[in-house]
């Protein structure tokens, strides 16, 4: 079981291409896997899960080959973490 509400996980679990991901020390996240990318939704104020749908979050863009520890990526704001999940299932994977 993961360190992620259930009210998370059984949206997150409508999308196909939407996962979960244990990262250690008690964060999880709500995760995906593009080509070269690892892509998080986590909370603003501790960076672990969000703890509802309508908590403001951030959806993290990691480039696997320079940032495999995630300590570097970009960040993007969401009013809602409904939001970032649906942006997070729609997110286009280019494979070069």
């Amino acid at each position: 079981m993961f360190n992620i509400p259930k009210e998370l996980t059984d949206y997150a679990e409508k999308f196909d291409n939407i996962d979960f991901i244990a990262a250690g020390g008690g964060c999880d996240y709500i995760y995906r896997m593009l080509t070269h990318k690892e892509c998080i939704i986590a909370a603003i104020d501790d960076a672990c899960s969000p703890d509802a749908l309508d908590d403001p979050c951030l959806l993290m863009i990691f480039d696997c080959d320079e940032d495999p520890h995630w300590l570097k990526g970009v960040a993007i704001e969401f009013k809602s973490t409904k939001k970032a999940i649906k942006a997070l299932s729609t997110m286009i994977d280019f494979k070069h």
